[in-house]
């Protein structure tokens, strides 16, 4: 179970399936990775998968080491605007927006814009207009990377979810929300985050997925492959676009 794993095998475990799923992925899948640690500063740029090496260009970009806190709204808000900068390629394409989002569930840190360190120490609450929903570098960085007796960690990536996921209806995301721990109290915080990322009453069971081993997260990105493909298949069929028949 995830428990016995180090932080090392973690990661090794992490990016061996998040390379499977990108092997996966047709040629016409437009992807990005956005690493996040204590913020989410300098996301990469979103790739078109046309051959092998766009793919080795994407696996290339997640990340080998982890430093730094948890600023999970931070990634999410990034992730946000990296998917809102697509330009379509005609006026009439239909695109289907994702994010999946890979996570302890254990949210230590946030951004807002409050200025001259006002939130740093976490000794109060964060009021919901300064925390930060724009596309800048984080204006200054609040938590202690450990202890948030105001849960203003999990209220900012509620913030970023209901203001810019949820409240975008023309980009329509479906953001999936994997759960990588074995500690209950960080799997409710995982489970917290799917739901306000999501529109309101979505099924659990459609946006969040738990994985406590190597072969539950397989299993996890597996489904989440299944889901977009279903969607897919929806709307174009099960021949695709016109152009990849």
């Amino acid at each position: 179970s995830y428990p016995t794993y180090n932080n090392k095998a973690r990661k090794t475990i992490m990016r061996a399936k998040a390379d499977a799923l990108i092997d996966s992925f047709t040629d016409n899948v437009v992807l990005g990775v956005v690493r996040f640690s204590s913020d989410a500063n300098g996301p990469s740029a979103l790739i078109k998968l046309t051959d092998e090496s766009t793919k080795i260009a994407v696996k290339n970009s997640i990340p080998t080491n982890a430093n730094g806190g948890t600023n999970t709204g931070d990634g999410l808000r990034r992730a946000y605007y990296q998917l809102k900068s697509y330009v379509k390629t005609s006026p009439d394409e239909e695109v289907l927006y994702y994010i999946i989002l890979l996570t302890d569930g254990n949210p230590t840190y946030y951004s807002h814009t409050a200025g001259t360190r006002k939130y740093r120490n976490n000794d109060r609450a964060v009021a919901e207009e300064d925390y930060q929903i724009d596309n800048l570098n984080i204006d200054d960085r609040g938590g202690t990377g450990s202890s948030d007796p105001y849960s203003n960690s999990l209220n900012y990536t509620k913030v970023v979810g209901e203001r810019l996921l949820r409240a975008d209806a023309g980009l329509n995301i479906r953001t999936f929300v994997i759960g990588f721990s074995g500690v209950s109290a960080d799997i409710d915080k995982a489970i917290t985050i799917a739901a306000n990322c999501n529109p309101a009453g979505t099924d659990k069971k459609e946006i969040y997925f738990e994985a406590d081993s190597e072969e539950s997260l397989g299993i996890a990105f597996d489904a989440i492959k299944e889901s977009m493909l279903s969607e897919y298949w929806h709307i174009y069929g099960p021949y695709g676009k016109p152009e990849e028949q």
